[in-house]
């Protein structure tokens, strides 16, 4: 099992591209990711996954735009 961070840029910036790091932590659990936590209100998520970085980037990029930006 591998530990991840994921950096999200532009969020929670100024009143801009409000995120609720519940939600971002409910979406990346709901990926199948396991201690998932987040870090303030910065966007920033850890994880662990078994997954290779770039299979996670691209599941996490769609249900990123599918879930928190439709």
């Amino acid at each position: 099992m591998m530990r991840y961070i994921a950096l999200f840029r532009g969020l929670n910036v100024g009143g801009k591209n409000r995120v609720e790091m519940a939600l971002l932590r409910e979406m990346l659990r709901g990926l199948g990711l396991e201690r998932v936590g987040t870090y303030i209100q910065s966007g920033n998520a850890l994880f662990e996954s078994p997954k290779n970085e770039a299979a996670l980037r691209g599941e996490i990029q769609e249900a990123f735009r599918k879930t928190l930006f439709p």
